[in-house]
């Protein structure tokens, strides 16, 4: 028997006979499945916190795990991003969509792309964000997805390192280092990023849905 604990909940993996079979003692559930024992912990709070269900995008979540761990990796969100970068077209359009609504499109412009991504990493249990980069606050600039990151990145990575910020909604920023996600970079900036170019805003990303980007 093996266990191991995914946001706060055991994961109890029991084997026996050439079979195995998953068990969330929180949850009472049993399942020969682990894809849906992670998706009985990680779902709920997912669609609590983003006030809606999509089965065609929890999927497509779900499958960013590629190793089943039930957790996800920046490896593994590189490859996502890679795939999102292939499968969705560049689009302009006037408001920033939700994940969902990026999906039915099959694109958008870069905050409907961050914003997608950040779906991703909150159904995985990271902190993320939508960041702005511009040349000067309220000019035209390009927007990322950040992730907030406490323990060790990548050495070659790039990050922000935030303090006393607050998003445009004036909630407080924690102190600490944003990893950005910009189309398929991971821990860089895309050349959509002019020279010079600084972060100007933060946004909780469910609440940059259909403002005017």
């Amino acid at each position: 028997m093996e266990e191991t604990t995914i946001a706060g909940y055991t994961l109890r993996t029991v084997r026996g006979g050439g079979l195995e079979r998953f068990e969330v003692p929180e949850l009472g559930l049993v399942t020969m499945s682990k894809l849906e024992a992670v998706a009985a912990i990680r779902l709920p709070v997912f669609v609590e916190e983003m006030g809606f269900f999509n089965a065609d995008l929890v999927g497509r979540y779900l499958d960013a795990d590629l190793n089943g761990s039930g957790r996800l990796a920046f490896e593994e969100l590189k490859v996502f991003q890679e795939k999102t970068c292939r499968e969705f077209r560049y689009e302009s359009n006037e408001l920033a969509l939700r994940p969902d609504e990026f999906l039915a499109a099959g694109g958008g412009d870069c905050e409907d792309f961050a914003l997608y991504t950040a779906g991703l990493l909150r159904f995985w249990g990271w902190e993320p964000y939508l960041g702005s980069l511009a040349a000067s606050r309220g000019s035209i600039g390009h927007a990322v997805c950040l992730s907030y990151e406490e323990g060790a990145i990548p050495k070659d990575f790039e990050y922000f390192e935030l303090s006393a910020w607050t998003t445009e909604d004036s909630s407080a920023l924690r102190a600490g280092t944003y990893v950005p996600i910009d189309y398929d970079h991971v821990g860089s900036l895309s050349d959509a990023v002019g020279a010079g170019w600084k972060l100007r805003s933060v946004y909780i990303p469910e609440k940059a849905w259909g403002l005017s980007m």
